[in-house]
C-alpha cells in the first residue's frame, strides 16, 4: 500500500471544515495529520471546540486531536499539503505566508481565486489549468495555492460544461435558490430564512459573474444572475436560460449530458457513475431533497429542459453546495494534483 500524504487542515470547526474532517478521516490518499485553529482554541481537543453537525459520528481519533497554531513550526513539520476552509479574512494573511514557506494549499476561500497565477479549478471542466501550480512552485520554492470556486459557480459551470464544450455559450440568465448551509453553521439556524425566501446574498452575484468566465476560459459570454437564499438545508437549485452559439435540439442536449467525459480521471471522490443525473420527462425534477446527494454529493442533476428555439434553452439543475461546491470539490482538486504527480 502506498504511503499516505500527510495533510493539515486550516479552519476545521466550520461547516466546510467539518465535512473535510469527515471525508479525510478514511481517505485512501490523504492522512489528516494536524488541525489548526485560532489562538483561543490552541491546545484544546477538537471535540471541545467543534459543534459537530455532520450526520456521521465524529471519529474518536479526530475528536482527540488537539488544535495547533499555524505559527508553530513543529506542528507544520511533515505536512505535505494544507486544506483551507478559512474565512477570506484569515486566508488573506495565512495562505500566502504558507505558500512563501514552500507549502501547497488547496483552498475553499475566495481570497486568491481571481489571481492570474492561481488556478480556479473544477477538475471535470478545466483540470488542465492545474499547470498554473507548476509555475507557482518555481516561484515559491515548491509552494502554491489552488482554489475551489464559489459553490454556485461550481454548480452552474458543471450544469453547462457539456453545452459550452460542444456548442459554445452566447448568453446566460440565471436564478439561484441557495440552501441555508451555504451560509455556514450560522445559516442552519438563521431565523430570517425560516419559511422564507431572501432575495439576495451579499457579494454572491459578483462572485458568479467573475468566476464563471475564468472557469470556462472565456470572457465572451453575456451573464446575468439573481441569487436567493431559500429554506432548504443542502443543495443549491439553479434555473438557467441559455443561448448557444451553434444550433442544437433538446434531444441532442440530453445526449451531451449523458456522454460528457470529465477532464479529470476517475478519482476517489468521483466514481465511474455518470457525472449527470438526467431527468428527461419529469417536469417536477430535479429537487434538492432527492438529488443533492447523487454520487455522494459530487454529481449534478439536470431536468426540465425546455427548447425555446434551436439556440435558446432553459434548464433546472441541483448541485450539493457543501460537498461538490465546497469540501468535496476541494478534495477533488487535491486528488487531481496527486494523480498528475504535482504533490
Amino acid at each position: 500500500m502506498a504511503k499516505k500524504i500527510k495533510v493539515g487542515l486550516l479552519g476545521s470547526t466550520g461547516l466546510v471544515g467539518q465535512r473535510l474532517v469527515e471525508v479525510l478521516t478514511e481517505h485512501p490518499v490523504f492522512e489528516l495529520n494536524t488541525l489548526f485553529g485560532r489562538d483561543d482554541k490552541h491546545g484544546k481537543p477538537y471535540y471541545d471546540v467543534v459543534n459537530w453537525v455532520c450526520s456521521s459520528k465524529l471519529d474518536k481519533k479526530m475528536a482527540e486531536k488537539r488544535i495547533c497554531s499555524i505559527d508553530d513550526e513543529n506542528a507544520c513539520k511533515g505536512i505535505e499539503l494544507f486544506f483551507s476552509a478559512l474565512s477570506a479574512e484569515a486566508a488573506d494573511v495565512i495562505e500566502p505566508k504558507l505558500r512563501t514557506k514552500g507549502f501547497g494549499i488547496v483552498s475553499n476561500a475566495r481570497s486568491f481565486r481571481m489571481k492570474k497565477d492561481v488556478p480556479l479549478l473544477v477538475p471535470e471542466i478545466n483540470a488542465n489549468s492545474i499547470e498554473l501550480v507548476a509555475e507557482q512552485k518555481k516561484k515559491y520554492n515548491g509552494g502554491f495555492i489552488a482554489t475551489n470556486p464559489n459553490c454556485s459557480a461550481i454548480g452552474i459551470s458543471l450544469t453547462l460544461a457539456p453545452i459550452q464544450k460542444e456548442l459554445g455559450l452566447e448568453s446566460l440568465n440565471i436564478v439561484t435558490m441557495q440552501a441555508i448551509s451555504g451560509a455556514g453553521l450560522k445559516g442552519l439556524t438563521m431565523p430570517e430564512a425560516k419559511l422564507n425566501v431572501i432575495p439576495n446574498i451579499a457579494n454572491e452575484e459578483d462572485k458568479i459573474l467573475e468566476e464563471l468566465p475564468k472557469i470556462f476560459g472565456t470572457n465572451d459570454i453575456d451573464i446575468k444572475v439573481r441569487v436567493n437564499r431559500v429554506n432548504v438545508v443542502d443543495g443549491h437549485t439553479f434555473v438557467i436560460w441559455f443561448k448557444t452559439k451553434k444550433q442544437s435540439s433538446r434531444k441532442e442536449m440530453i445526449e451531451l449530458w449523458k456522454s460528457y467525459k470529465p477532464q479529470c480521471s476517475v478519482l476517489p471522490s468521483i466514481s465511474t457513475a455518470p457525472v449527470y443525473k438526467v431527468y428527461e420527462g419529469d417536469d417536477f425534477m430535479p429537487q434538492p431533497k432527492l438529488d443533492a446527494w447523487y454520487m455522494n454529493g459530487m454529481g449534478t442533476a439536470v431536468g426540465r429542459l425546455e427548447e425555446i428555439s434551436n439556440k435558446e434553452f432553459c434548464v433546472t439543475s441541483v448541485s450539493n453546495n457543501i460537498v461538490r461546491g465546497a469540501a468535496g470539490g476541494t478534495i477533488l482538486i487535491a486528488e487531481t494534483l496527486h494523480s498528475r504527480g504535482m504533490i
